[in-house]
């Protein structure tokens, strides 16, 4: 059983490495053709493959204030912080 698991662990690695491989050739026919936006998404996926890619999502909101409240706002005060006049 540890047999298997070794060829199929050893197969997706060399499946990775062509992977890779091949993107890299993308990249520099991309960069010799002066296609610079493919060669940066060549770099991009050869990154991503390798694990050296790692997309981080970044949410500041500062500016919102949460006001917790017992009572709705009645309609005219809805209107009055709500709705702006044109």
């Amino acid at each position: 059983m540890a047999e298997l698991q070794d060829a199929a662990a050893a197969k997706v690695e060399l499946t990775l490495e062509s992977l890779i491989e091949e993107a890299a050739g993308i990249q520099e026919k991309a960069t010799k053709a002066g296609q610079y936006s493919a060669a940066i998404a060549a770099l991009i996926a050869k990154a991503k493959l390798s694990g050296r890619w790692v997309e981080r999502a970044e949410q500041k909101n500062s500016n919102v204030n949460y006001v917790i409240s017992d009572q709705p706002m009645t309609e005219e005060e809805w209107v009055a912080e709500c709705v702006t006049e044109h």
